[in-house]
């Protein structure tokens, strides 16, 4: 063998043993990605497996599909999820609208499939009978059909349980209403069903849309809607609301909503006490808010002593439903003579809170109370008079004291400039420039008027506002011009010089 053939033969063998070498190491990394697709293929089957086996035997049947949860299932691909389609028999996609949930459909041909694992000590053999799951999801439907309608009227006995129960019927029924029991969702609960304590918040969409359906075959005068609430519809609560439908009527129906609604058309004698307590708790605007204003107030106001009231008084009042709102205004004119109601409002002050850390906020509802507007025709009661008084008086400040509440406010504007030049300003400051003050909220702006008190910043006449800011440029000769919020003073120091 010459030279160059031997050096040849010595390449050739260098790269016949570099090319083995990287055969080897390709195999092994195929068979190290094939035994992880594997493993995941084979750990996403089992998790699925047993979601579903969860469901089957632990309801009332899944129907032609359903959903399930497993924890990143999107970060198996869709490699691995078409694996496990091909391994269970079952047609399987992702929820578009919430990535850890898997969509299962039974159309396929379930299968049975058998995991076999070797261990130390011998081997796992697991079998997945999705073919079983099924057969059993199907006879588990079949008996939900049978029974649906038994069902139905278990929940109608539910609602009718809860209607009765309301102590606050007497209020009126309202045209919807959410089937409570104790202020607490009355379908938070379970049903019997194969054996098993069932919640009804765990039915499928299509088994709650068959028992809604078999509801309403069941009752007159009255509908049901069933509603989720929750993240997702098949994890959600599940709640009924009850409708007034007055042209409906089902034959041979198991509840007539319409006798019952009708028992509490009428003031009933609860309703009765109530009215008499609002008319006997009425209060007038105070006179010195409204001389403080500067505003008459032909209000009466009752104030409201907890939620639950608030909600039943606007039922039986309100200007939503108000079933009873004449019935209150009669009787608050008969016993307040010289009062006559126009209208009833709902009012509350809300206000914000927020957490010491500041890594919590909202808000809260105070001072909740029903408004009476109205008018005082007559010298019938005190009320009615002291409405009349309160508006003679602030009719009295404004026209022929008007001279004098314009003095006070003067008066108290000059106190107002003094302190800030006191206090903000060096004696030997040029004061022939033009100054203004913003004043902040803190400041007192009430002034006294012939024994009235009159806060200047809560005037919303503008009108008198605009001649108030004008008496006081003619009462200091141009020194003081004011904004008419009073909340800014323009002091026009070079117009003195």
């Amino acid at each position: 063998m010459s030279e160059i053939d031997a050096r040849c033969q010595k390449i050739a063998n260098v790269a016949q043993k570099h090319l083995i070498a990287k055969e080897i190491a390709q195999k092994q990394a195929r068979q190290l990605l094939e035994k992880a697709g594997k493993d995941s293929m084979n750990n996403l089957l089992a998790k699925l497996y047993d979601k579903l086996h969860e469901h089957i035997y632990g309801g009332c049947g899944l129907g032609t599909e359903t959903s399930v949860f497993i924890e990143d299932v999107s970060s198996y691909g869709q490699e691995i999820i078409n694996a496990v389609a091909k391994g269970s028999g079952l047609k399987l996609g992702l929820d578009e609208g919430a990535q850890a949930w898997l969509n299962v459909e039974f159309s396929g041909t379930p299968k049975r499939y058998v995991l076999k694992r070797q261990l130390q000590d011998g081997q796992e053999e697991r079998v997945f009978d999705f073919a079983k799951l099924v057969a059993e999801s199907n006879r588990r439907v079949a008996l939900w059909h049978e029974g649906v309608n038994d069902l139905a009227e278990h929940c109608i006995q539910i609602i009718v349980d809860c209607l009765e129960s309301r102590a606050e019927n007497h209020y009126g029924i309202p045209q919807t209403i959410i089937v409570e029991k104790n202020r607490q969702n009355a379908f938070a609960t379970n049903f019997d069903f194969c054996g098993l304590k069932l919640e009804f918040g765990k039915l499928q969409p299509w088994q709650v849309s068959e028992l809604e359906a078999a509801i309403n075959k069941r009752i007159s005068h009255g509908a049901v809607e069933a509603k989720r609430v929750g993240t997702f519809t098949h994890s959600a609560a599940l709640w009924f609301e009850l409708t007034k439908k007055t042209k409906k009527v089902v034959e041979d129906a198991v509840f007539d909503y319409a006798e019952f609604y009708h028992h509490y058309d009428e003031v009933t004698p609860e309703l009765q006490n109530v009215i008499q307590k609002i008319s006997e708790n009425l209060q007038m605007v105070p006179e010195e808010d409204q001389l403080l204003a500067l505003k008459p107030q032909s209000k009466l106001l009752y104030y409201i002593d907890t939620e639950e009231d608030w909600d039943n008084l606007q039922t039986a009042f309100g200007s939503k439903y108000g079933f009873f709102k004449d019935d209150l205004i009669v009787a608050i004119e008969k016993a307040l003579p010289g009062v006559m109601i126009k209208s009833i409002n709902f009012q509350q002050d809300t206000k914000g809170w927020v957490s010491p850390r500041g890594c919590a906020y909202g808000h809260f509802s105070e001072n909740q109370r029903m408004e009476f507007d109205c008018e005082s025709v007559a010298d019938g009661c005190d009320i009615a008079r002291r409405m009349v008084k309160a508006r003679e008086r602030i009719y009295d400040l404004k026209t022929s004291q008007f001279g004098s509440l314009v003095d006070a406010t003067t008066e108290k504007l000059l106190s107002i400039v003094e302190t800030i030049l006191l206090r903000d300003f060096s004696p030997d400051l040029d004061l022939l420039l033009q100054y203004s003050f913003f004043l902040d909220s803190q400041v007192d702006f009430i002034v006294l008027v012939d024994g009235c008190k009159v806060d200047l910043t809560k005037i919303n006449d503008e009108e008198l506002s605009s001649r108030l800011v004008w008496g006081i440029k003619q009462r200091t000769k141009g020194l003081f011009e004011i904004d008419s919020r009073f909340s800014k003073i323009h002091l026009n120091v070079s117009s003195r010089n």
